[in-house]
């Protein structure tokens, strides 16, 4: 099943933080250098070439340090009709 969402891509070479929703999709590839990420209280560590991603279970300060790293946000319910299916 395919599902419509708005989301953004944000490149990151020092830092990068949000309060995201409840249900929202984080996810933060690291390209070539080391980051962390902080998921509210929960601190995670990348190395180059890892993914983290997560959906959210309530609303939750993320915040990114890193000098090359992808991160993205996924709001599902920001569109009227984002739990039908889409065809593709």
């Amino acid at each position: 099943m395919l599902r419509g969402a708005q989301g953004s891509l944000q490149r990151v070479n020092s830092s990068w933080e949000i309060l995201a929703d409840a249900t929202d999709l984080i996810a933060i590839y690291d390209l070539s250098t080391p980051a962390s990420a902080c998921f509210g209280s929960e601190k995670c560590f990348l190395k180059p070439g890892e993914l983290l991603w997560a959906v959210l279970e309530a609303p939750t300060k993320i915040s990114v340090l890193s000098s090359d790293a992808l991160c993205m946000h996924v709001r599902f319910d920001a569109l009227p009709n984002a739990s039908q299916e889409t065809s593709a």
